[in-house]
């Protein structure tokens, strides 16, 4: 009985009621290849871009680093000249050599 309600449920008819479209059976064909090649495919692609991505990571580390230190050269100058500027709008004579 429960066979009998699955297989009519899940007939072909049934099932494009459902979902109102066509399967074709080379599509349905290269669906099945996908699955089955997935298991094997999948780890071969994670250990081709593993490398590549850690190389990605890596340069963006070192650009980030390099990135900071310039920054910083950046603000320690920009705070010189603020004090310089500070120094002679006071009037103190030795800021203006």
């Amino acid at each position: 009985m429960i066979m009998q309600f699955l297989f009519l449920f899940f007939s072909r008819r049934r099932y494009h009621e459902i979902f109102a479209q066509r399967t074709d059976r080379r599509k349905s064909g290269h669906r099945a290849g996908v699955v089955l090649l997935a298991p094997v495919v999948i780890p071969v692609i994670g250990t081709i871009t593993k490398p590549l991505i850690k190389s990605v990571i890596k340069g963006a580390l070192i650009a980030y680093e390099g990135a900071k230190v310039t920054l910083a050269e950046a603000r320690e100058s920009l705070e010189d000249i603020t004090a310089e500027a500070k120094a002679e709008v006071s009037g103190d004579p030795a800021a203006k050599e």
